[in-house]
């Protein structure tokens, strides 16, 4: 009797560790497309100011194509050296409240996705290089209409 209780026991602590494998490594995803009434807005600081372009229709839907096909992957921890001044943030407003920071260090960039409802609240994107390309061409391009 106490060998077949070992056994159960064993197999319940196995069990419990392939589901903390699974739910710590295995990739979630945005699915942004079937969110309703939804708005990126990307915020940068400058000149000690808070500056804000909101995305037109296009743009919101190309970005939210690039951000359904992203992967995110728990238990990423943002490095303590990055400077504050040197991020840029995509807000996505709607049903999930999701923040995509760009941090820009001397050596890497680093692309994150903080969901605040979440145990870990920062995941690594998949396709970071993507989503960084896309918002800098916004930002590139549309430097002259981002309001304070």
């Amino acid at each position: 009797m106490l060998i077949k209780t070992k056994k159960i026991y064993g197999v319940l602590v196995f069990l419990i560790i392939i589901l903390l494998l699974w739910y710590f490594f295995w990739p979630q995803s945005f699915q942004v497309g079937g969110e309703n009434q939804i708005s990126f807005k990307i915020y940068k600081d400058a000149d000690n100011r808070k500056y804000t372009y909101i995305l037109n229709k296009q743009e919101a839907n190309d970005f939210a194509k690039l951000l359904d096909k992203s992967k995110l992957y728990h238990g990423v921890t943002i490095p303590k050296r990055i400077k504050s001044n040197k991020i840029l943030y995509v807000r996505l407003e709607g049903g999930l409240s999701t923040i995509i920071s760009i941090y820009y260090d001397t050596n890497k960039t680093y692309v994150f996705a903080q969901i605040p409802s979440k145990i870990s609240p920062n995941y690594r994107i998949s396709n970071e290089e993507e989503i960084k390309q896309f918002i800098e061409k916004i930002v590139d391009a549309k430097n002259a209409e981002f309001m304070p």
